[in-house]
């Protein structure tokens, strides 16, 4: 799939990407914590590869170490438990670390400038750079706070620190997931705005747009399949121990009920919002397909006539419909497929243990 590449490259260079703020935080996010969202630049392609494969084996050293360190202390299962976890947080750093630089967060943002100068608005005024700072750092604070919880539990002191390491910047692709979305949806708000008067630049950067994203959503489908696997059993099971709870203990443990129902709606929550946000997406195109219908009934100029039926054609074979590996689709379907399927065998889980 071929990106359409800006004609005038001398906005993009007179333009940062995105601010310096944004680029120190996922420069060092990826030091850290090794998610490769395409913001460090490497000098050679020698160079890149033995960065990725050190930052690579160093992560999956310290998962073996963590499962090593927590064996004494914790049974069977939860080692287990934690075990897929880091499984799940090790398929995100090679995903990302293997992915092509054209499918990078940092190149969608890059692609972003473009569109805008192209429809001659200016986005800074929906603080989309602080936004994001925001959900990711309002992310990693949760999972921080949360995760005092299990680290006390933990009796090796190096264990606590592999815990935060490692678990702690779970949820960040999908809040990143989640603002390409919502920003797409933006700029569809913007592109309807020149419909009436440039139909023909307005399926251009349409085109453009749809491609860019497909293109970035490339890094995470995996991401998304992975998530699944790994969190939706635990989500049961942590739905069937609030249930249980409830029957055997009423409100006498209220803490632990509290924070159990949570950590269930942070998880939902996370997984439902780029769905969501996807949902928007088609709504925008439908309200730009309503457009040009309304604009076709009052036009008369033939070449204009052929323009918005031709984009109307083009919007009809790609509406913004988003499929994780063409299976699982992004919005709200998703969001009452799954929370159909928990209930179900939710249900099952009770009648199997008696508990009602």
């Amino acid at each position: 799939m071929t990106i359409i590449k800006p004609k005038n490259t001398t906005t993009l260079e007179t333009k940062k990407t995105s601010s310096n703020i944004l680029k120190i935080f996922f420069v060092t996010f990826q030091i850290i914590f090794g998610y490769d969202f395409g913001f460090i630049k490497y000098r050679s392609t020698r160079h890149k590869i033995i960065i990725k494969l050190i930052i690579a084996t160093l992560h999956f050293v310290s998962g073996i170490a963590y499962t090593l360190l927590i064996s004494p202390d914790l049974h069977l299962f939860y080692v287990i438990w934690y075990f897929v976890f880091i499984v799940e947080s090790y398929s995100y750093i090679l995903t990302l670390l293997l992915a092509s630089e054209q499918h990078t967060f940092q190149k969608f943002l890059e692609h972003l400038l473009w569109i805008d100068s192209e429809l001659k608005v200016d986005n800074s005024s929906n603080y989309c750079e602080l936004k994001i700072l925001l959900g990711c750092i309002i992310s990693l604070v949760w999972k921080a706070w949360s995760g005092i919880r299990n680290v006390q539990l933990l009796s090796n002191l190096f264990a606590q620190i592999l815990y935060f390491f490692i678990f702690l910047p779970l949820e960040i692709p999908f809040v990143i997931l989640f603002f390409v979305f919502r920003a797409t949806s933006i700029r569809l708000v913007a592109l309807k705005k020149i419909l009436d008067d440039e139909p023909k630049k307005a399926q251009i950067l349409y085109k453009s747009l749809i491609e860019s994203v497909g293109s970035v959503k490339k890094s995470f489908n995996s991401i998304f399949i992975v998530t699944l696997f790994a969190n939706i059993p635990s989500m049961m099971t942590l739905s069937y121990e609030i249930v249980r709870d409830l029957k055997t203990m009423g409100f006498n443990n209220l803490i632990n009920y509290t924070w159990n129902c949570i950590a269930a709606f942070t998880f939902l929550l996370t997984l439902f919002a780029p769905a969501l946000a996807a949902e928007t997406l088609s709504t925008e195109v439908e309200q730009i397909k309503i457009t040009l219908q309304d604009s076709l009934i009052q036009e008369n100029d033939e070449i204009r006539i052929q323009d918005i039926k031709r984009f109307i054609s083009y919007i009809e074979a790609r509406p913004f419909k988003l499929y994780v590996l063409r299976i699982i689709p992004l919005d709200a379907s998703f969001v009452v497929m799954s929370l159909n399927f928990s209930i179900t065998y939710l249900i099952v889980i009770l009648q199997l243990t008696h508990i009602y």
